[in-house]
């Protein structure tokens, strides 16, 4: 029996529509409330109708790591870890995502490895 591949594409619910994402173009998604903000490559953003921590679930199995309570990013579209205030994330469209103190370790890991 051979192992499932991991989807390489989402789709994504709005009021408005269904839109099918590329996984490697979500830069970083934000909580919102019971919405959920994701961020993409080409700074276009949109908002979807389900939690951060339905995506956190869905996203695990693509490497996505959640940072902090209210943010999953994706390690790849990392540009730096910033020491100061705790730590944050700059990532390749110019945010900066705190890193929570209990997951800090574990994201020095990750993106030391990449």
């Amino acid at each position: 029996m051979q192992e499932k591949a991991a989807p390489k594409r989402l789709a994504l619910h709005t009021q408005e529509k269904i839109h099918i994402a590329e996984i490697t173009d979500i830069i970083r998604c934000e909580s919102n409330g019971n919405y959920t903000q994701f961020f993409f490559l080409g700074n276009e953003k949109l908002l979807v109708t389900k939690t951060l921590k339905e995506f956190d679930t869905l996203l695990a199995e693509q490497n996505f790591l959640r940072v902090h309570q209210p943010h999953l990013v994706n390690p790849k579209h990392v540009k730096a870890f910033l020491k100061i205030d705790g730590g944050y994330l700059k990532m390749i469209d110019g945010a900066e995502v705190p890193v929570s103190s209990r997951k800090k370790a574990m994201v020095l890991e990750v993106i030391g490895g990449i």
